[in-house]
């Protein structure tokens, strides 16, 4: 059978929109090294973990439980792949992919809902699959990168439920609520709303009364098995706490409260607002859209049931249902709860039908009959987008949201708030958001489809651009970071295979990351870091009184989380002390004499000529050729206390002109331990003014910081002639 050219065509621009959208994903995520959600990540990373039967599997101590059903896409490749960084980049695409898989998924679900035309589906579908925040979830490993994607499913397979076609297609609607349960507890709500839709549905014929029992029947034995699943997943992962069962009988008690009225309409409207903002007002749009929609063209009579006549409104009605439930979990979850900004306008929990929306009104604006239709759709979505905005300034009150951030929960006005700062966000984003849409409408007078793929354009570069406080905080943590090289190191030199982590001085990075880094270690928590429980290496704080006391030793430091390594008297600080990597007692101290000692051999050829207040660089091989201790990094430790090499510069007369260069190592360093070094030579004094031009000898040496020289002036391990010419 010949396939028509047109559906070629659909094809062919839905391949080409999906495989660019994932790789926009992956070029977003590739500004992220490693986990960064610290308590999320380490629950669903170390979730795969425990699907896959891998070992050791690490605890989580006082964090929440975190679901399962993201955790299973990861289980093949957390068999498969045993470098934690590779694995991580892997983890990386996976969730490109699942968030790429919005454009062809919200492309069949408008195709079946709405009855636009072939251009305008696939620039509604891709508009609605940039929401910005959406673009940013690849970059981390949480279950927000399945939720997106799967909850267009949802709405695809209600669908599928409420139109003539196979049995086994009107039931899928069953297992894809339960994966999302299985995915984040919230969608419990979900799980409910199916349950009573396909009841109401069956009882009034609206669907055959087989497949409503089956899609029951399908819902029941899902809830008990992801039951089922979780409760093993607690008792081996969450050994100290058991599940949180009262959790949705708080949130009923909060919604029948009178008092906690006020708070959920305050959150109610933050939440909104963040949703309509965050789109450039595309979510009201959508909202508008489908109200109207559904409440007239001929009438929708909800006492006489006459929804159930109409396929199309079935699916939507069904599908606006859980997202209201979804939206009131979020917002009854912060009522008495909410301590930061993003708490007030919380977006994370929302995000994930925030693409329906968005598709939604871009498909509105684009059906509209006339261009007078699409202004005052425009107007009235700026008009609830300015309205919601005013209630949450006024209501909340304007020193509310001059405060902390966390940017995860609200990534789509990182950009604006960046710009303008966070106390003022909240009226600024409002404006840009009814700016936006009124330049919709003057834009649309000429083409529709044009105006709305510049909206569309415009949502992907705020993803672009607030992916920015993530790639900070992951260039923090992990850019030089040595130290669990260095713990994998430490542990095959003395045949350890267990690591203690001092429960009351142990901060949440090594809690919750230091087992995805050191896979093969298995990291306990401890009361006493000194008792006889205690395992000989433990992770406290680099000053803890009970270890020095207790004559324990630093043997690798992570200065960055404030942490560090101890080796407790025995036979493995021993063995440590005897290979000379354990630092002296007291550290930050001087380093022993015998340690002081290194060799510097320049490796690059040919003869050194910088400009005057230039910079040129130099080759060399550095080799700690002491004994008796390691040499502290940067990456590892702040000053004092590092050791990095240094530059002197002599003039013709022997005399020191500048000396304040300084190159970091590439990583700590035991007795023995050669490392190639890039050094640069700045031709500037110790004040930054350029050297005069002429010939002078540097010497490269050793420096402790904040202590001393390795060597006295004149005796370096590596003099260079240099010549320094005029600009």
């Amino acid at each position: 059978m010949r396939v028509p050219t047109r559906h070629l065509s659909t094809i062919g621009w839905l391949v080409a929109g999906f495989l660019a959208l994932v790789a926009i994903h992956i070029a977003i995520a590739a500004q992220v090294h490693g986990p960064i959600v610290l308590q999320d990540e380490s629950g669903y990373l170390g979730n795969a973990r425990w699907l896959a039967g891998l070992d050791p599997v690490p605890e989580m101590g006082d964090a929440p439980i975190y679901a399962w059903g993201y955790s299973l896409l990861i289980v093949p490749l957390a068999a498969a792949i045993e470098d934690p960084a590779v694995l991580y980049r892997s983890i990386q695409v996976l969730n490109s992919v699942l968030l790429a898989a919005l454009f062809p998924l919200l492309w069949a679900l408008l195709s079946r809902v709405t009855r636009l035309g072939h251009s305008h589906l696939l620039v509604a579908a891709a508009v609605g699959s940039v929401f910005p925040a959406t673009l940013v979830h690849s970059t981390t490993a949480w279950a927000e990168n399945l939720l997106a994607p799967l909850t267009v499913a949802l709405a695809l397979t209600i669908w599928w439920t409420a139109t003539e076609r196979p049995a086994w297609q009107r039931t899928l609607v069953a297992p894809v609520a339960v994966w999302l349960h299985a995915a984040h507890p919230r969608y419990l709500v979900v799980l409910i709303v199916v349950a009573v839709g396909l009841l109401v549905a069956g009882t009034f014929r609206r669907i055959p009364r087989t497949v409503a029992a089956a899609g029951l029947a399908l819902l029941a034995l899902g809830w008990w098995c992801t039951r089922l699943v979780s409760i093993a997943l607690v008792d081996a992962r969450w050994p100290d706490r058991s599940p949180d069962q009262g959790s949705t009988g708080r949130l009923l008690r909060r919604i029948v409260d009178p008092g906690n009225l006020p708070e959920i309409a305050g959150g109610a409207a933050g939440e909104g607002w963040y949703l309509m903002a965050g789109s450039l007002g595309l979510v009201a749009v959508g909202a508008l859209a489908i109200a109207w929609w559904l409440t007239h063209d001929d009438g929708l009579r909800l006492r006489s049931m006459t929804i159930l006549d109409d396929d199309r409104r079935l699916a939507v009605a069904a599908t606006v249902v859980a997202m209201v439930a979804l939206f009131a979990t979020s917002v009854v979850s912060f009522v008495g709860t909410a301590e930061r900004v993003d708490h007030l306008i919380y977006g994370r929990y929302n995000e994930s039908f925030a693409p329906l929306l968005v598709a939604a009104g871009a498909a509105a604006f684009l059906a509209a009959p006339s261009a007078a239709a699409r202004t005052w759709l425009a107007l009235a979505g700026a008009a609830l987008t300015v309205f919601t905005g005013a209630a949450l300034w006024i209501g909340r009150g304007a020193d509310a949201f001059d405060g902390e951030v966390v940017w995860n929960n609200i990534l789509a006005l990182h950009p604006i708030a960046d710009l303008v700062g966070t106390d003022v966000a909240v009226p600024v984003g409002t404006a840009v958001a009814a700016v936006a849409l009124v330049g919709l409408a003057v834009g649309a007078r000429w083409s529709p489809r044009v105006a709305m793929g510049g909206v569309g354009l415009l949502l992907a570069v705020v993803g672009m651009l607030a992916v920015e406080p993530l790639a900070d905080f992951s260039a923090v943590r992990y850019d030089g970071w040595a130290f669990p090289d260095q713990m994998q190191r430490i542990t095959e030199l003395v045949d350890a295979d267990e690591v203690g982590l001092d429960r009351e001085h142990t901060g949440l990075m090594a809690v919750h990351i230091y087992p995805y880094w050191s896979p093969a270690i298995d990291f306990d928590l401890v009361d006493d870091p000194i008792g006889q429980s205690a395992p000989p290496l433990v992770v406290a704080r680099p000053g803890s009184p009970e270890l020095v006391a207790g004559g324990a030793r630093i043997v690798a430091l992570d200065g960055r989380n404030e942490q560090a390594l101890w080796a407790r008297p025995g036979p493995t600080l021993d063995a440590l002390v005897a290979r000379g990597a354990a630092l002296p007692a007291g550290f930050p101290t001087a380093l022993p004499d015998a340690a002081r000692e290194a060799t510097i051999v320049r490796t690059g050829r040919g003869a050194l000529e910088v400009t005057s207040g230039g910079t040129t660089r130099v080759e060399v091989e550095l080799t700690h050729a002491g004994r008796g201790s390691p040499w502290p990094d940067d990456g590892s430790w702040p000053l004092p206390g590092v050791v990095r090499v240094g530059a002197r510069w002599y003039d013709p007369a022997s005399v020191v002109v500048a000396e304040s260069g300084r190159t970091a190592l590439r990583a700590p360093m035991w007795p023995g331990d050669t490392s190639a070094l890039i050094v640069e030579l700045s031709a500037v004094d110790d004040d930054g003014n350029p050297l005069a031009p002429g010939r002078y000898t540097v010497s490269l040496d050793l420096v402790h910081e904040g202590f001393s020289w390795f060597h006295p002036p004149g005796d370096e391990p590596l003099r260079l002639d240099v010549e320094v010419v005029s600009r």
